[in-house]
């Protein structure tokens, strides 16, 4: 969504904490995979189960496929780190008690309750995500694409600002696109305004 800052690492931590009803390690689940992968939401909600645990472990990568991208240019495979994969799996060995079925393979990961085999709607992530903005009061312009504004914020950070780098770790076709995308840190531009210093001329 146009507009939509990044999170904090603080901010990250209070919506972790604040996921609340029957099905809030789901949507916790979604919201960690998205700050950790950069996946856009439309994205994460084409996942299915195979696609995290194709055999009885959790991948390394998660691959979204080419039909299921931003303009179907190509896929994009992002490795998973220990913090999704712990979620992903604590997730899985939830789902019977949350769904009332095991994860059959072909079932969408993040499963909507109202239905056999559909995942959550766009709709309905962008509610639990702004109630979880909302309860802890956090400003600004922000719904699901914040989890992958936070992603690019910090990958780019720990990759000493390398903009090719972080084009690659987003996926994006043009530089360009990262360039756009990095250009809500203005942190050292807000420390230089702060030194701003302007000495008056004496009058004679």
């Amino acid at each position: 969504m146009k507009g939509n800052r990044p999170l904090s690492n603080e901010e990250v931590n209070q919506c972790i904490e604040s996921f609340k009803g029957k099905y809030s390690l789901r949507n916790k689940t979604l919201f960690i995979v998205g700050i950790n992968t950069g996946f856009r939401v439309s994205e994460l909600l084409s996942l299915k189960v195979n696609d995290v645990q194709p055999f009885t472990k959790i991948t390394d990568y998660l691959i979204v496929k080419r039909a299921n991208m931003k303009g179907n240019y190509c896929g994009r495979t992002v490795m998973l780190n220990e913090m999704s994969k712990e979620y992903l799996e604590q997730y899985l060995n939830n789902f019977k008690k949350m769904y009332g079925v095991l994860p059959d393979k072909n079932f969408y990961l993040f499963k909507s309750q109202k239905t056999s085999n559909k995942a959550i709607s766009r709709r309905q992530a962008t509610k639990v995500l702004k109630d979880v903005y909302h309860d802890n009061e956090l400003t600004g312009t922000l719904a699901t694409h914040a989890m992958r504004k936070t992603f690019a914020k910090n990958v780019n950070e720990l990759l000493d600002k390398d903009i090719t780098k972080t084009q690659l770790a987003l996926g994006h076709k043009n530089v360009s696109s990262t360039q756009r995308y990095l250009s809500f840190d203005i942190n050292e531009v807000n420390q230089a305004i702060k030194k701003l210093e302007y000495k008056e001329t004496e009058k004679k």
